[in-house]
């Protein structure tokens, strides 16, 4: 009828993820709105990507924490420079590294090489301004999982999570 609030429906959702090397299923059970998206957030799961975040900018580490604070991730460290970043990796081993092409000491290319030789699956998301295209075409290759460009949209790192985290 016109006018007429769509009914709740209630679906069952099986989630099947892998989370610190063991597989884990979840199920939920939801009510959703006909016209609403059927997605599942990490909140619906319970479970945060852990995040570090390597820049160094102070400004760009807050817009991306408060980025992905609003995408249910937990930032679990912030490097100032790339010897710190590599330094964090080692010690926290997070879901997720957004890594800065260019920073003090050494640089993101570099850090990327050091975390893929520690751990070959590691996700690393490098972020670059628009005149390093080429150097993230590099990073690609050398196994980076995606690339965001400064200054960051909310949709497009919204959708690089959604993809690498599933």
């Amino acid at each position: 009828m016109i006018g007429e609030t769509p009914r709740p429906r209630s679906i069952r959702i099986g989630v099947f993820f892998l989370c610190n090397g063991r597989a884990n299923i979840r199920e939920s059970r939801r009510s959703v709105r006909a016209d609403e998206k059927d997605t599942l957030s990490n909140e619906e799961l319970d479970v945060a990507t852990r995040v570090l975040i390597a820049d160094d900018a102070p400004f760009m580490r807050h817009m991306l924490k408060s980025t992905l604070a609003g995408l249910a991730c937990e930032v679990v460290g912030e490097a100032g420079d790339g010897d710190e970043a590599s330094s964090l990796y080692q010690t926290i081993r997070p879901d997720l590294v957004m890594l800065d092409m260019v920073m003090p000491g050494k640089r993101g290319l570099d850090v990327l090489a050091e975390i893929r030789a520690v751990d070959p699956h590691a996700k690393v998301v490098m972020t670059a301004t628009d005149d390093q295209r080429s150097a993230l075409l590099d990073a690609l290759r050398q196994g980076a999982a995606d690339y965001i460009i400064k200054p960051f949209e909310r949709d497009r790192i919204e959708t690089m999570m959604r993809n690498l985290i599933a």
